[in-house]
């Protein structure tokens, strides 16, 4: 399953500045904890009534199909979070059960941020050990990461004053 990750590359500004504002103002209006993945940190939803939803979807969309060979339009976003991890937040170890494929899109982050991982070994109630094997990956603003729903994956700690911030999104098919 690890080799069903893939990293893609945003380079519009345009797009990764409206999308950060949004993400912040968003977190700063909306302190209620929901799912909590994120400890420490906070973590809203992006509704599809929110207006950079459908600027968000179409961005992910055209660039999981371009990236993944999936023209045929059976996907669907389920669900999407903003997430702003300040220093010493992270996100624990978790997947998204009964989806197709899910992403991290990065926004902003310091030298010292969490680093993103996977288990090489995605199971239903792990405990996690040194015996566990990771893969890591250093993703920078821009990168999303695109991997299998049911892999699971953590943000270590961030140790750095800036603020982490990123946007983790759920894809399922249309007929489920």
């Amino acid at each position: 399953m690890i080799d069903r990750i893939f990293k893609k590359h945003i380079e519009d500004k345009k797009i990764l500045d409206g999308l950060l504002f949004y993400a912040i103002m968003k977190s700063e209006h909306n302190l209620k904890k929901i799912d909590q993945s994120n400890v420490g940190g906070r973590q809203s939803q992006l509704s599809n009534n929110d207006p950079e939803y459908l600027q968000f979807y179409n961005v992910l969309k055209i660039t999981f199909d371009t990236t993944h060979s999936n023209n045929n339009n059976d996907i669907q976003l389920k669900s999407a979070y903003f997430n702003v991890n300040s220093k010493y937040s992270y996100h624990h170890l978790n997947s998204y059960e009964g989806g197709f494929y899910s992403g991290i899109l990065w926004l902003k982050h310091g030298p010292k941020r969490g680093v993103l991982k996977f288990l090489e070994e995605s199971k239903k109630n792990i405990i996690l050990n040194k015996k566990n094997k990771f893969i890591e990956i250093n993703p920078e603003v821009g990168d999303i990461i695109f991997f299998p729903s049911e892999l699971s994956h953590l943000i270590e700690i961030n140790l750095d004053d800036i603020p982490q911030i990123f946007m983790k999104f759920n894809f399922i098919m249309k007929n489920e």
